[in-house]
């Protein structure tokens, strides 16, 4: 049998992998310095945790390659420069809160790149975008320490994902003006993940990128845009038009998660059919998580899960490409309208909340703690004074009790006033005012601070039974305890007996 060999004729271009992911570095390094400057709106503290958390994560990232690269035995200098870690490092920072803990991020960006890369093999084999990897531990396996404070808490995406992201017009409305209106939304003015906010800068990146032949532009559109429709048909449904649709992208990463991390060449699928199938239901899955999830955000979900299909998305459209080209088309513009058609549907399904602004929530929660708050009976000091002996003049005594029940001690024409504390229930707190006449027996009782519970112990104080028991003894041993109240008797009986006690010891005889 005889063999003709054919020289395939080649075009070599200037395109490489070096030159591609130096473009990419610098995108998100402009990313970067929008973030910082967003940081330091909020403080010197903030500015220097960004850049901290940066160098945790290249620590975090980089570090473990160079680890892995002496395990196995191979240069660093070759092995490191192709490994391309640091852009692992750069996204997981763009894609989280400047409040983040150094801690948190270093730690997802060693598992990311050991798990997420190296064990599959290295750049190039893995199946997982680690970015995205390291994004999704920390809210998940580092909240205890994900967060220094809660500054960055109130985003847009939290804020909307409280309302399963649907709500009526009006509160849309006060939605939008929270975070500046759309302006707000598109140029970041707002504090959120330091790369996610603002998305007209990452549109600029995008369309450079794209210009630049770094990213394909096939992915972030077919993704934004099933996003965009199927929020436009929900908004244009309900009564929130177009501006629903818009904020919908510009909220939470999914503008970043399209451009910087769904276009991934190694975890997309190689056909451009391929490429739209995969972006279509990674919009579906990020709005089924948006609207049905209890994560405030699905970008990244959405994109480890479509990680996963890319093999066999891949294998769906094998073959001759120009001659199944109109099959694969088809095909994939299907999938399209399926899933836009879909996430509506799910959309229009969930009912339109009302959604509270920031004061709105803290006066409902006020209110809640009042509501849910124990039982506090007070009288102010002042009027619970002047009452034990009205019309006296009360003189402070200067007096110190030992054993702490008696904390101050007045005279006046009729006899004394004490000021005592003692325990009840479980600990708590009672004050009274105890007045005792120059006999040396109780003229008067008035409680000034109680958290006894209501109903219960509450009733010693609000019942003149009890406290008339008291009137006119020397003693305070012979009084009958509230019948289910009984160690609040007990400890209004105790700070009497004291107070009769100090009498006793310092005015008996005058």
């Amino acid at each position: 049998m005889n063999f003709k060999f054919k020289a395939t004729p080649l075009l070599r271009g200037k395109n490489n992998t070096q030159r591609m992911m130096w473009i990419f570095t610098a995108a998100l390094g402009v990313l970067y310095l929008f973030g910082l400057f967003q940081a330091s709106k909020l403080g010197s503290a903030y500015l220097v945790n960004a850049i901290v958390l940066l160098a945790a994560a290249l620590a975090g990232a980089v570090g473990t390659e160079i680890v892995y690269a002496l395990c196995i035995k191979k240069s660093i200098k070759e092995f490191v420069p192709s490994s391309f870690g640091w852009i692992t490092a750069l996204v997981t920072v763009l894609a989280v809160p400047v409040d983040t803990s150094w801690y948190a991020v270093f730690m997802a960006d060693v598992i990311a790149i050991f798990f997420g890369k190296l064990a599959f093999g290295g750049f190039g084999q893995n199946i997982f975008n680690p970015a995205a990897i390291a994004k999704a531990i920390i809210p998940t396996s580092f909240v205890s320490v994900a967060a220094v404070d809660a500054i960055a808490s109130a985003t847009p995406a939290s804020r909307l994902a409280m309302v399963n992201w649907v709500a009526d017009p009006a509160s849309f409305a006060n939605y939008v003006a929270e975070f500046g209106g759309l302006k707000g939304l598109l140029l970041g003015n707002y504090h959120g993940a330091l790369g996610e906010t603002c998305s007209l800068l990452i549109i600029i990146l995008a369309v450079a990128l794209v210009v630049l032949n770094v990213i394909d532009w096939i992915i972030p559109v077919t993704y934004v845009g099933v996003c965009f429709i199927a929020a436009l048909l929900v908004g244009m449904t309900s009564g929130l038009g177009f501006a629903y649709a818009v904020a919908f992208v510009c909220t939470g990463g999914l503008l970043f998660g399209a451009v910087f991390m769904l276009t991934e060449p190694v975890t997309s699928p190689i056909t451009r059919p391929g490429k739209v199938v995969m972006a279509a239901l990674a919009a579906f899955i990020t709005c089924l998580i948006r609207f049905k999830g209890n994560m405030p955000e699905g970008v990244v979900f959405s994109i480890l899960i479509v990680n996963m299909l890319t093999p066999a998305i891949n294998k769906l459209f094998l073959g001759n490409q120009k001659k199944d080209y109109s099959r694969n088309m088809i095909i994939s513009l299907v999938v399209v309208v399926v899933c836009a058609l879909g996430t509506f549907g799910i959309g229009k399904s969930i009912e339109a909340s009302e959604y509270l602004t920031v004061e709105q929530e803290e006066e409902i929660r006020r209110q809640e703690e009042e509501a849910n708050a124990p039982f506090q009976y007070v009288v102010e000091l002042e009027e619970a004074l002047a009452n034990v002996f009205e019309g006296e003049t009360l003189t402070p005594y200067e007096y110190t009790d030992e054993k702490g029940l008696v904390t101050k001690v007045y005279t006046c024409d009729s006899g004394y006033v004490f000021e005592t504390a003692s325990e009840g229930f479980e600990e708590s707190t009672i004050k009274l005012v105890v007045g005792i006449d120059k006999e040396g027996k109780v003229a008067n009782i008035i409680c000034t601070h109680s958290t006894e519970t209501e109903g219960i112990g509450s009733n010693v104080f609000t019942s003149d039974y009890f406290a008339e028991q008291y009137y006119g003894k020397a003693d305070g041993d012979k009084i009958d305890a509230y019948a289910s109240a009984t160690y609040t008797s007990k400890g209004v009986r105790k700070a009497v007996k004291r107070a009769l006690a100090v009498y006793t010891e310092v005015f008996a005889g005058e």
